[in-house]
């Protein structure tokens, strides 16, 4: 062998050596170079070379510091960070800037640590996400259900189980009024209004719900079950997720330190530290780093052939990924097994977050495993959440569907619309009509549509496809299908359906609304001049001449009652940030009774009734106080303002 390589070598020449030798070397100086300079070459779907991506989102941040408190931003791709930054303050008065140690409240991300337990209990055989969630939990737990039709794990991760709005208060001030999670849900269960599968409206109550599930099948109380399968294996030790920050020393002192803000264009408050504590905790409690929350999406986007620490099997991770809920007849993807969807030039999932003081998001592109995460201390927050997303994944409009699918329909979207995460049943299905409409009339360009009420815009983009642009910096996707009765809908981020309201049906009630005010008004003026003639009359010692005192007493007494009814309607519907049941069982009775007063006295009135002694002005007086005490009687009646049981 020795030989044989003595001869190979005499018979290469020394010029061919040298020339080997120098390409070896060249290719191994090289192609490191080359493969690194081919990874810079990659965008973002926007177009964004990844080496600039840390200078356009730093410009951009820039370019919008007067409406910034802080904001803390990072970009990653699989497992591999791209950029990351904090920027502005955590207290501004006392210029205390972020770092990396400041902690946010993650808001509604928190769901994802909900869903990626059902997951890794489906995964391993515990949980079935299409059966009946009443085999999982305690008998007779659900009390308000109106419908036989089962609901499934999947329609508690596509907010479809059928629930109105929670009515009673989610969140408190005091650790001393925090409970367990069973016993929350149980306090604030919301009335079941629809058939599940039917209605989408996004449910804090149903995400909290499948904790308990989890924890029932567990066997393990909610938060040790997160920390032991989640967060420990994932090293997020800057993370708490229970209701007072308990299972985290670290993040209960650090949490002290901020501030939080509302900030827009023209206005500015500071709403202090924001501290209250979300009964229904995992929908809404964890707080924690802009690192930990990174780690968290990482595991999510694994990269090519490997398996996300998060589950044991690939597959697992792959069935989380896939769409559970589309919208309308389309095929584009709602929900993913609990990852809400939003558009860009490439479809990302994950999931915004808000609370008191906070806004967050964790958003991914699941082919490239491009994500981001920001996280700011600012109540509402866009410009950030939102743009920056833009600023990544581009507009909707370049992407391929779209331009796959030219306008050619030009029907009329014009018109109010009601929102299905609201209240069908109690004392507040007022609210559906009094807050949280969506009004849209035309312009010149019939492709636009704008809000009659606050800021923003409807851009047709394809047929059935809209575009809601807010105007500062929020644009989502809109999808126009029918429901079961015929009524446009109009399919929204976030997981809520809004339904077009019949104009003839939606004038009326907002009719009786407005009557209602008017009438109350009046009843408080009539209260106020009374009072101020009563004591002219007494400081003057005269004494008021009246024939009939007995309907001028029951005249008082019903405009009396109709003032009570006008204070007793503010503080229960207009003035309340949460209601508490105590409260409002009062509130209610007092209307309950207000009404049977109202036709007591309407009775009497009719009996006592003497036409021949009447002077004209006492009875057109008399008559108008009847008329508006039956009409307010038939308003809380036809509203259920006094209906603090089923709701």
């Amino acid at each position: 062998c020795c030989e044989q390589r003595r001869v190979f070598m005499k018979k290469m020449s020394f010029n061919k050596m040298i020339l080997l030798l120098s390409l070896i070397l060249t290719l191994q100086s090289f192609l490191p170079n080359m493969l690194y300079a081919a990874t810079l070459t990659e965008t973002t779907p926007s177009g964004i070379p990844y080496d600039d991506l840390g200078k356009e989102i730093e410009k951009y941040i820039e370019a919008h510091k007067d409406v910034c408190a802080s904001v803390s931003v990072a970009v990653f791709k699989n497992n591999e960070t791209l950029f990351s930054t904090q920027y502005g303050f955590m207290n501004i008065e006392k210029q205390i800037p972020v770092n990396e140690e400041t902690v946010y409240e993650w808001g509604s991300i928190s769901k994802l640590l909900i869903w990626t337990s059902v997951m890794q209990l489906y995964e391993q055989g515990k949980i079935d996400l299409n059966k009946d969630i009443r085999e999982y939990l305690p008998d007779n737990f659900l009390t308000k259900l109106s419908y036989d039709e089962p609901i499934t794990m999947l329609h508690l991760m596509n907010h479809s189980a059928g629930w109105q709005e929670t009515t009673y208060a989610l969140e408190v001030s005091s650790i001393d009024e925090i409970v367990d999670l069973e016993t929350a849900l149980r306090n604030t269960e919301p009335p079941q209004v629809n058939k599940p599968g039917t209605v989408t409206a996004y449910s804090n109550w149903g995400a909290a719900l499948a904790a308990l599930i989890v924890q029932e099948v567990s066997g393990e109380n909610y938060v040790d079950y997160v920390h032991k399968h989640i967060l420990e294996p994932l090293g997020m030790n800057q993370t708490s997720i229970a209701a007072d920050y308990s299972d985290n020393q670290w993040v209960q002192e650090q949490r002290k330190l901020l501030n939080c803000y509302w900030i827009t264009d023209t206005y500015r408050e500071n709403l202090g530290d924001g501290i209250s504590y979300i009964l229904l905790y995992p929908a809404g409690a964890a707080t924690g780093t802009l690192k930990d929350l990174m780690t968290f999406a990482k595991a999510f986007v694994p990269k090519e052939g490997e398996t996300s620490p998060l589950f044991q099997k690939k597959e697992t991770l792959e069935r989380m990924k896939e769409t559970s809920a589309f919208y309308g007849d389309t095929d584009i993807p709602r929900v993913c097994h609990g990852f809400l969807t939003l558009q860009y030039t490439k479809d990302i999932m994950g999931h915004p977050g808000n609370t008191n003081g906070f806004t967050s998001t964790l958003m991914f592109e699941p082919e490239s495993g491009l994500g981001v995460v920001i996280m700011s201390n600012q109540l509402g927050e866009t410009v950030f959440n939102y743009g920056i997303l833009s600023l990544i994944f581009g507009d909707y409009g370049n992407h391929q569907r779209v331009l796959d699918n030219p306008v050619l329909l030009k029907n009329d979207i014009s018109g109010i619309y009601t929102s299905c995460r609201s209240y069908e049943k109690g004392f507040a299905s007022i609210y559906k009509y009094i807050g949280g409409l969506l009004p849209l009339s035309k312009t010149e360009d019939e492709n636009i549509y704008k809000l009659s009420l606050g800021k923003g815009k409807v851009i047709r983009i394809a047929d059935h496809q809209y575009i809601m642009d807010n105007e500062n910096a929020l644009r989502y996707l809109m999808v126009e299908t029918k429901n079961s009765d015929g009524h446009t809908v109009l399919q929204m981020m976030g997981c809520v359906d809004m339904v077009k309201e019949d104009p003839l049906s939606f004038g009326v009630k907002m009719i009786s609304i407005l009557l209602f005010f008017i009438i109350i008004l009046i009843s408080i003026f009539k209260i106020l001049f009374k009072g101020l003639f009563f004591v002219i009359r007494k400081i003057g010692r005269k004494e008021e001449s009246i024939s009939h005192k007995k309907l001028h007493r029951i005249y008082i007494i019903m405009t009396i009652e109709n003032a009570i009814v006008a204070f007793t309607f503010y503080y229960l519907i207009l003035a309340p940030v949460t209601w508490t049941r105590l409260s409002v069982m009062i509130q209610c009775m007092v209307l309950a009774i207000a009404v049977v007063i109202s036709l007591i006295n309407t009775v009497i009135m009719i009996k006592q009734w003497d036409k021949k002694n009447l002077t004209k002005p006492s009875k057109r007086r008399y008559i108008a106080t009847v008329v508006e005490s039956c009409y307010i009687s038939l308003f809380i009646i036809y509203w259920q303002l006094f209906n603090f049981w089923s709701c």
